[in-house]
């Protein structure tokens, strides 16, 4: 994790302010964010302890604590439900965008 909280290598379809926002909307821990991250590069529960420098029984209660706060039962779930988010999110960056543009264009002048 980058010292303002976003994740390195989060995949090329999130950018550093659209993890931000992800991991702000579903309320993830910093550890709950370094396994996402984790899941989405496909690494073991193996790799991620080695990654994270703790153990494989820290990854799993790190992990049951995401999948709880998710209501998941597995990574590919998890992701799922990041997926989902980050389209959510983008939905309604689009509509305030719009939104945005109809408040600033000039009222239409229909013949009476």
């Amino acid at each position: 994790m980058r010292p303002n909280g976003t994740a390195p290598d989060s995949g090329d379809f999130l950018t550093d302010p659209q993890w931000l926002a992800i991991v702000d909307a579903l309320r993830l821990s910093g550890r709950e964010t370094d396994l996402l991250r984790l899941a989405i590069r496909d690494d073991s529960v193996v790799a991620m302890a080695a990654s994270l420098g703790i153990t494989q029984n820290t990854v799993h209660t790190h992990r049951q604590r995401l999948f709880r706060k998710l209501g998941v039962a597995s990574f590919s779930q998890a992701l799922v439900v990041l997926f989902k988010c980050h389209v959510q999110l983008e939905r309604a960056a689009h509509q305030r965008e719009r939104l945005r543009q109809v408040s600033a264009s000039p009222p239409s002048m229909t013949p009476e």
